[in-house]
């Protein structure tokens, strides 16, 4: 009886905060990036020279501090893994502005209350306090004025780009390609759940990634997605390197391209010819 009323209390002390957010967000730190920024500004650890029709000539990684691979669209992501993403981290993901006033409101709870637009607020911070509330109040704000300026697909598309999974994997494609050899359109039900799973914690031992794949599958008998976890994540990932066709210029394709892809007007098929003779 004495709990019903504090938990109204609470969470209407918790709407008021939120509420208070949504009026000053505009006026309080950095200005958000458009989602056109975000995007272009995207650089993966490993970039391309590519010929003059497109194909690719060499790859060279540019970047030591993780590895991720070329942006991926929404349109290119399986939508199995899609539902599972929402479902596993935000069921009210398409209703809530931003901030789900409800899971934070919830005593006792299984996921946690941080919405996907408040991890990538967090992924996309480029300083974080050191101070756990003042982070947290800064993730609601930025989430809020997020959700305000971007599409909900915007949100999903930057967030499967920039999440960490497993390792110093970084973002949908290296992981699906790195772990399963497939691009993200072409993943299963099972390699879907378990990638979510590692959203979580990355690192977790092979167990537990296992454990929590198959309750996003609702599987009663959870030997068929151990085995598929124990094969996946037993051995390295893999990302193999285009064989070099470029030599010497390639490092300097790259340089002057800021670190990015970029097109030469070399022919690939007169390239091969010449590295042949």
């Amino acid at each position: 009886m004495v709990l019903g009323p504090f938990l109204r209390n609470m969470a209407l002390a918790t709407a008021l905060s939120v509420a208070c957010a949504a009026g000053c967000y505009h006026f309080v730190g950095e200005r958000t990036r458009s989602f056109a920024e975000v995007q272009s500004s995207f650089t993966p650890s490993d970039s391309w020279v590519l010929d003059r029709d497109g194909f690719p000539l060499e790859s060279l990684r540019t970047a030591h501090t993780n590895r991720s691979l070329d942006w991926v669209s929404l349109a290119e992501v399986s939508p199995s893994f899609v539902s599972q993403l929402v479902g596993a981290e935000d069921r009210r993901f398409y209703s809530h502005p931003g901030v789900d006033v409800f899971a934070l409101t919830q005593v006792s709870r299984k996921r946690g209350a941080s919405t996907l637009t408040m991890q990538l607020a967090n992924l996309l911070a480029r300083q974080k306090s050191k101070n756990a509330f003042a982070r947290k109040f800064e993730q609601i704000f930025e989430a809020l004025r997020l959700d305000a300026r971007w599409s909900k697909n915007q949100i999903l598309e930057a967030y499967v780009n920039m999440v960490p999974f497993r390792g110093e994997l970084v973002g949908l494609r290296a992981a699906s390609v790195g772990l399963f050899e497939k691009s993200p359109a072409a993943l299963d039900k099972t390699e879907s759940a378990l990638l979510v799973a590692m959203i979580r914690s990355p690192n977790a031992r092979l167990e537990q990634v296992a454990k929590r794949a198959c309750a996003l599958l609702r599987e009663n008998d959870c030997s068929s997605t151990e085995a598929r976890a124990r094969e996946t994540l037993a051995a390295h990932y893999r990302l193999q390197r285009q064989r070099l066709r470029v030599p010497v210029l390639s490092n300097s394709f790259i340089v002057k391209s800021g670190g990015k892809s970029i097109q030469t007007t070399l022919d690939a098929r007169i390239q091969e010819a010449a590295m042949s003779a």
